[in-house]
């Protein structure tokens, strides 16, 4: 049996996160089955449109025994090198953002929205990165929405407008 490490996470909800040798296994609490729906539709969009961009789910599950709790059970594989967000250059951060405002406008079209505009959401060993946070996919509303773009101005535009 493999051995996992417990590590919590903060964002668009309350999270455990289980470190494995080769996976992740992912652990999100959600207040309603909307937003579950929302997270399975989004991954299947991208999947779909734009399958380099997401690193899609081994196993996932909806579980709701809790009283009251709806959480949703997902694995992936664990993807090498992890490059942590403050060692990638403007060009890197610049792809990035090419690649969630592409995502973004496929969920957009299907009324959900990425929340969380961030790179640590995004495996960045690759040209575009992958989404690795697939809780970050909510549904469309003006507070979700409003979300990803306090954060893509955050992290994106801002720190490339300081690099020019």
């Amino acid at each position: 049996m493999e051995k996992y490490k417990k590590k919590s996470k903060t964002g668009s909800s309350t999270s455990l996160i289980y470190e494995g040798e080769k996976d992740y296994r992912k652990i999100n609490y959600l207040k309603d089955y909307k937003e579950a729906e929302s997270i399975i539709n989004g991954i299947k969009i991208l999947e779909e449109n734009i399958p380099e961009t997401i690193q899609s789910p081994i196993y996932f599950d909806i579980n709701n025994k809790e009283i009251d709790i709806l959480k949703i059970t997902y694995t992936q594989e664990k993807l090498s090198p992890w490059i942590n967000s403050e060692w990638i250059t403007g060009m890197q951060l610049f792809f990035l953002g090419e690649t969630i405002i592409k995502q973004q406008k496929l969920l957009i079209e299907n009324n959900l929205t990425l929340v969380d505009a961030r790179p640590q959401n995004y495996w960045l060993a690759s040209k575009t990165g992958k989404l690795v946070d697939l809780a970050s996919i909510k549904p469309l509303n003006n507070q979700n929405f409003l979300s990803f773009e306090t954060d893509f101005k955050k992290y994106f535009i801002l720190p490339l407008l300081l690099e020019k």
